[in-house]
């Protein structure tokens, strides 16, 4: 064999695979910019479709309307839960029976600026979602507005509370027309849980009884269930108990549970004693509290179903913005 001529097809075999790598090169550095050049001008579908960010439930439904798309594509999102009651899920016998959406785990990408338009959202309006029940998008303040007393006087009853009273009208009335607009007037459960279901059983429980007293007023704000806080761990967690000196209780899923850490009041009242009212603690257990005494509460509404996402991937430093 001809030495130069094998020695010029090594060389031609050479230069052929080095010029596809620099193609390969070449192309993969056209890609790397363009989805940079789109991130920079906000668009990031092409980033996150086909992927397992879980942000990619917020940029499938843009310009869509928010509870409709986050229904259908829920499962863009490995923190959303649907409680389906679907037997062939492992923790389907521990799921509410209200057919909701509901987010789960230590910090879903769930983060909605409401209220403002500015650029960057301030604190004060940064919400997030806790889940989509009857085709409503469920807010809760990110901040709580501080330390507040339930009522001013020793009752629990919270139609007649002073919060309640405060929660719709000045808070409410914090926000201009165009917002409060999409804030939904809705039907809230006030009737209360008993102490031993409250804090010694365990999500699904509590919800029941939340639901099955008839005790309600229609207004536009109140707060958080107890049942949202317990269903917002993750699902291994909802057998466990709000409060058991035995230790298997609500502490073990703060680091599994957004809307763990604070100390705050829940909407719920001890049916067993009418001068106290539910609470969370930082260690991540719930408990009940004197009425008069004051905690820090979050405000939480519903949104109509007609609202739609603008734009955002639902972080802190980019939440969902809407219209």
């Amino acid at each position: 064999m001809n030495k130069k001529g094998f020695i010029s097809i090594s060389v031609v075999y050479t230069l052929f695979i080095l010029f596809l790598m620099l193609l390969l090169s070449v192309l993969t550095g056209y890609v790397t910019n363009r989805i940079l050049l789109k991130t920079a001008k906000g668009d990031t579908t092409e980033i996150l479709i086909n992927s397992e960010d879980n942000r990619q439930l917020n940029v499938v439904c843009r310009n869509q309307r928010l509870s409709t798309c986050f229904m259908e594509h829920y499962n863009l999102d490995k923190s959303l839960i649907y409680h389906d009651n679907d037997p062939i899920d492992s923790e389907s016998a521990l799921e509410a029976s209200d057919k909701a959406y509901r987010y789960v785990g230590a910090n879903p990408f769930n983060y909605v600026c409401f209220g403002s338009d500015a650029e960057v959202c301030p604190a004060e309006n940064l919400y997030r979602i806790i889940g989509i029940y009857n085709n409503q998008v469920k807010l809760i303040k990110n901040q709580g507005l501080g330390a507040k007393q339930w009522n001013n006087t020793a009752m629990n009853y919270w139609r007649d509370s002073s919060l309640y009273e405060y929660l719709n009208n000045a808070f409410l009335n914090s926000f201009n027309d165009f917002w409060q607009q999409k804030i939904v007037k809705t039907t809230w459960n006030i009737g209360g849980v008993t102490y031993n279901i409250g804090l010694s059983s365990n999500a699904l429980t509590a919800y029941n009884q939340e639901i099955s007293n008839l005790v309600t007023v229609n207004a536009k704000i109140g707060l958080m269930y107890l049942s949202d806080y317990y269903y917002a761990a993750t699902p291994e967690y909802w057998t466990y108990k709000g409060l058991d000196n035995g230790g298997a209780d609500y502490r073990l899923s703060k680091a599994a549970n957004w809307l763990a850490g604070n100390n705050e009041f829940i909407l719920a009242n001890n049916q067993d004693n009418l001068t106290q009212a539910y609470r969370t603690f930082t260690a991540g257990f719930v408990g009940v509290e004197t009425v008069t005494t004051s905690l820090d509460v979050r405000p939480t509404f519903y949104l109509y179903p007609q609202v739609k996402l603008i734009d955002g991937l639902g972080t802190v430093s980019d939440p969902l913005r809407v219209a």
